[in-house]
């Protein structure tokens, strides 16, 4: 029966090996992720560091997920993400919501609640600054005055500490800068 098993597994693992292969490593990441969150799956972490010759090239740094650092200990993991600005605590807050406690939306409260039990630098107005990382896209509308995590937002909390891997996942995932003025209509008027 142990050879059954056995046996499912490894088919299982070829057919998921097979399935993600022709994706990058932040997409295969991404889509481990996913089932392992969707499967509600709690004793498995995925780390984005790729095997040998599994990897994409260039000096990219690596990046700090919930497999190096365990995110269901809030203290440990925010201290290790070092967010130097409080759109970077809101965002690292929102992902332990998301990755350690399950909640996919959340008030603003949930965020001050988080931060106190973690033992965060105070956060005077902490409805300014989820305003302000929605603004950034490190937070999204999720309906009923509630707000989630970003996918861009994930990537720039897994990137944390690294300021460079944090601008490198702001321009791979498309974040908000500063909008360009829009040009005039000429013959608008007559």
């Amino acid at each position: 029966m142990a050879g059954s098993t056995l046996d499912k597994e490894v088919a299982a693992i070829q057919k998921v090996l097979n399935a993600i292969e022709p994706l990058d490593d932040a997409a295969r990441g991404f889509v481990l992720r996913t089932v392992i969150d969707r499967l509600k799956v709690s004793s498995v972490t995925v780390s984005s560091t790729a095997g040998a010759g599994a990897s994409t090239g260039g000096g990219a740094a690596q990046k700090q997920t919930a497999a190096n650092v365990d995110v269901s200990d809030a203290r440990k993991f925010l201290a290790s993400k070092k967010p130097t600005q409080d759109i970077e605590r809101v965002a690292v807050l929102a992902y332990i919501l998301r990755h350690a406690q399950r909640v996919t939306e959340f008030k603003t409260d949930a965020l001050s609640a988080l931060n106190t039990t973690a033992g965060g630098r105070t956060i005077s107005n902490m409805s300014q600054a989820a305003k302000n990382a929605m603004t950034k896209g490190y937070l999204a509308k999720a309906g009923a005055g509630k707000k989630q995590i970003s996918p861009l937002g994930e990537a720039v909390v897994e990137a944390l500490p690294d300021s460079v891997a944090v601008k490198a996942a702001i321009e791979e995932v498309g974040g908000r800068g500063k909008r360009k003025p829009t040009a005039k209509k000429k013959g608008a008027r007559s």
